[in-house]
C-alpha cells in the first residue's frame, strides 16, 4: 500500500477542502493510505512527524513562514521520496 502524506496551506484557494476531496479518493479507489498536514495560519508550525512514513508528498500551499526543523524535514523528505 502507497503511503500518501498531503500538506495543506493555501487558505485563497482552500486547499483542505480540495485535499480532503482528493484523500476520500483515492483511498477509495486505490490502495493508497493518505495523511494530510493542515496549517491553520501562515504562521502555524504543525507537526511533521508523518513524514517519516511517507511514499510521496504531494503539497498544495502558498507563502507559509517556516523556521526551525520543518524546511529540513521537508528538504530530507525530497531526497529520498517523490515530492509532488
Amino acid at each position: 500500500m502507497l503511503k500518501l502524506c498531503m500538506l495543506s496551506g493555501s487558505f485563497e484557494y482552500d486547499s483542505e477542502v480540495s485535499l480532503n476531496t482528493l484523500k476520500r479518493y483515492v483511498e477509495k479507489n486505490y490502495p493508497i493510505q493518505a495523511n494530510m498536514i493542515v496549517y491553520e495560519s501562515e504562521e502555524d508550525d504543525p507537526s511533521l512527524e508523518v513524514l517519516d512514513d511517507a511514499d510521496v508528498l504531494l503539497v498544495f500551499t502558498r507563502r507559509l513562514n517556516t523556521d526551525g526543523e520543518s524546511p529540513l524535514i521537508v528538504r530530507e523528505a525530497q531526497v529520498f521520496r517523490l515530492v509532488i
